[in-house]
């Protein structure tokens, strides 16, 4: 494929990718930590769903010269248009995905529970 390339053969070491480590190594640690954390297997729906999400992610960053910092952020207060389109397209993006998602517990809450009693304890509670 022409203009694309993979090599290794560049990658250093940086301060940046360090950080980029430690984030990855802060959010497992809080995770375990929290006493809630249990992997889940993702259904075959789930990998086409990351793997789409992703390309159009990347797609969409790359079209509009940036993704959500330099766009969204920096685009914004500067008062570029493109930052304003991303903002407004992107706002759609979220909406429309949460609407039409009914797995999402935001918008589609399940129904509250009636048979626990008032006075029962917090199993979130610290």
């Amino acid at each position: 494929m022409a203009g694309f390339e993979l090599s290794a053969a560049g990658f250093d070491l940086t301060g940046d990718v360090l950080v980029l480590f430690g984030f990855f190594a802060g959010a497992f640690a809080a995770a375990l930590s929290s006493g809630r954390f249990a992997p889940a297997t993702a259904t075959f729906r789930d990998l086409v769903e990351m793997v789409v999400g992703g390309f159009l992610v990347g797609w969409g960053a790359m079209t509009a010269l940036g993704g959500l910092t330099g766009e969204a952020v920096a685009g914004v207060a500067v008062g570029a248009v493109s930052g304003w389109c991303f903002f407004v397209f992107a706002s759609v993006g979220v909406v429309l995905a949460l609407h039409f998602d009914r797995r999402a517990p935001v918008t589609h809450p399940g129904p509250e529970p009636t048979d626990a009693p008032e006075d029962a304890p917090d199993p979130f509670a610290p």
